[in-house]
Parts: structure tokens; sequence; C-alpha cells
């Protein structure tokens, strides 16, 4: 055999060995295509058996992430159901909370009280992120979160005092003063507007002393319901209440003290005294046993003639007199008239005189 004749030998054995590898695929390709197939269901079959696809529901708590401080946010779902499936294997190591569900809260307006919709996705931590390929979730993305965004507020409100305002008799309470007489008002912005007032009810201790101490404060609303949700601050004020003495007057005659009786041959024929009544003022329980206020002793003994004089009153301790004009008063202005009824004495024995005539005289 020449050289020029083995590479078209070799060519033609080639394709000989080429009819018959494919003669023997296509003999019985149907039963032998049956066999792959079988095979190849029978392996995952196995597989699946060993360590199947297995579901579990999972309750995911929703985090909501750049949120700023001064804003509440309320979620209608804090927490969503997710069904989860994938191997046992890796479904085994799975635990609650290591899919989450984050709620991005950028870019949501915080101007007012609204109802809004914010964008959620998927967050894998531990066992679920290591295996999160091998993971299906339904659904596969969170929907929307709804939830109702209060924007928080900050108000001053003046303290309004509630106390029982009736004292003891002969005494009221003065002008009450509270520290700090306003309270801040924080919370959510509904919450605030609601606030009407802020109240101190102050309570006394004993009866008959003043009223002291620190009381807590209530916000209300403008129906006297207390508004709950929003924080006061402080919480407690300082109230002081001073008992004093309270003014009671009234209007009283003034009545002289006229003692002993004139010279023989006189009578008492008239007092007069000014001024005829004043207003006395004190404590009830005092005031209300007087009736007339006499005046210092007034003596006439043996006098034949008229007498005016200023004399002092006789004010108890604790009243205090004063003029209908409201005009201090001390002294009042007396004048006793004497008139002759009979004939004067005379040292001899002899008459001085005819007798007068007896004159009734007015009882002062």
């Amino acid at each position: 055999m020449s050289m020029n004749s083995l590479p078209v030998a070799s060519k033609k054995a080639l394709e000989r060995h080429k009819l018959a590898l494919t003669e023997r695929i296509r003999r019985n390709f149907g039963f032998k295509f049956i066999s792959l197939a079988t095979a190849i269901l029978l392996y995952f079959y196995v597989q699946a058996e060993r360590n199947p696809n297995v579901t579990k529901p999972f309750t995911t708590p929703v985090l909501i992430e750049h949120k700023p401080d001064d804003v509440e946010v309320q979620a209608d779902s804090p927490k969503i159901k997710v069904n989860v499936s994938g191997p046992r294997s890796v479904m085994d190591l799975l635990k609650d909370g290591e899919i989450h569900i984050v709620a991005d809260f950028a870019g949501t307006p915080v101007d007012k009280v609204a109802a809004q919709k914010l964008r959620c996705h998927y967050e894998f931590i531990g066992s679920a992120a290591e295996h999160r390929i091998e993971l299906n979730l339904d659904p596969p993305e969170p929907t929307r979160l709804s939830v109702m965004v209060y924007p928080q507020r900050t108000t001053q409100v003046k303290v309004s005092l509630h106390y029982l305002r009736e004292a003891a008799a002969g005494f009221r309470y003065n002008a009450a003063a509270v520290s700090p007489p306003k309270v801040k008002v924080s919370g959510r912005l509904d919450r605030v507007d609601r606030v009407e007032s802020v109240i101190v009810n102050a309570v006394g201790g004993e009866a008959g002393a003043s009223i002291e101490g620190d009381f807590l404060v209530s916000a209300r609303d403008n129906k006297d319901n207390p508004v709950d949700g929003v924080t006061l601050t402080p919480s407690t004020v300082h109230v002081t209440i001073p008992l004093v003495v309270e003014p009671y007057s009234k209007i009283v005659s003034i009545s002289p003290n006229v003692r002993d009786t004139p010279q023989a041959g006189f009578t008492l024929y008239d007092i007069q005294v000014t001024p005829v009544q004043v207003h006395i003022t004190g404590r009830p329980t005092q005031v209300d046993r007087i009736s007339t206020l006499l005046t210092e002793a007034i003596s006439i003994r043996d006098r034949m003639e008229d007498l005016e004089i200023d004399v002092p009153l006789v004010v108890p301790e604790g009243v205090t007199v004063h003029t209908l004009s409201d005009k201090p008063l001390h002294r009042v202005h007396v004048r006793v008239a004497l008139k002759r009824t009979g004939p004067l004495p005379n040292p001899t024995g002899a008459p001085t005189g005819a007798d007068s005539p007896q004159t009734p005289v007015p009882k002062p």
C-alpha cells in the first residue's frame, strides 16, 4: 500500500464507524429515550424524597426605616404573614424574625395627619440571608404598607386653677399663685389640638388653713373630658392660696354711757350723740354679738348746766369702727342737756324761788 492511499482508507474507516454508531443510536431509540427520561425522573424523585421542598407560614414583623423622630406612625398591620418555600434542610434552619418586611418612610409628607402608603421590601438575616437563593416567598414582593402619619406638636397652655372657694366663717381665700403659670403640652398633633385647657385641682389640708402644695395638672378638651396620650411638662405645679380674715361689718347705734345725777333741782333733759350710727368691722362671731357701742363713762354728778364733750368709744379688741362715710372713728361728740325742775338748794334753808313746773325728761 502506497503512502497516498493511507488517508483515504482512514477516512473511509471513520465514516463506517460513524454510520455504525448512528445505527446503534437509532436502533430501539424510543426505548432508549424512555429509559433516559425515567432515570432522570427517578433521580429527581429520589432527591425530593431525601430533601423535599416544604412551605411554612411565617409571621413577619414590619420595620419602618427613615422615620423622623418627631413623627408617630401607626401601621394597619404591624405583622404580616408570608409563605416561605424551600428545601426542607434549609427551611429547618429558618427562625422567626429572620425575614423582615421593611417599609421606607423617606419622602412621606409629615405636615398633617394623613393616611399614607409606604413602599416595602424584604430583608433577610441569619440563615435566611445565607440561603436566600433557595427560598421562594409568597407574595414575591410585599405590598405597600398602609399607615397613619401623626406629626408631633408642642405648645404652651396656661394653667387654670380649681379649688373649693368657700372658707370658714370669718375668712376668705386671697389671690392664688400658680408656679409655673404655663405648662408644655406635647404629643400627636390631633391630640394636642383637642386640648382646650390644663387644670389643677388644689385641695386644702386642715380646715381654716391656707392651701399650699404641689398638685398634678390635667389636660382637658372643650367638654372638660381628659385628653389622653399627651405629655405635660412639668406634670405638677405649685399652688399657694393664702387664707385671710374676711372683713365683716354692720351698722350699730352709739349709746352714751351717762352716769350719776345732776345737782338737786335739775334733771336730765336730753342726750344727743354725733354720729348716731357707725360701721363696725371684725369677725362675724364677734360682730354679730354687738348691737350698740357704748362710750366711756360720762359723769354728770352735781352738774347744774349742760355738758358737751368728745368721749372715746368702748370698742372690743379685734373690732374697728368707721363712720357711715368710711372714715375711722375713735371718739364721738356727746351733748347732755339738763333742765331745772325745782328751787336751788340754799345753805340757810330759805327758799330761793317758786317751784318750777315739772317737765318730763325724754329718755335717751
